[in-house]
């Protein structure tokens, strides 16, 4: 996974609370 720019990084972090908050 290449996510080291700024907003690739922050798509990603996005997604994954995304993904969190689904899946609590």
């Amino acid at each position: 996974m290449e996510v080291k720019h700024g907003r690739g990084y922050v798509y990603a972090i996005e997604y994954h609370i995304v993904w969190c908050s689904q899946y609590r």
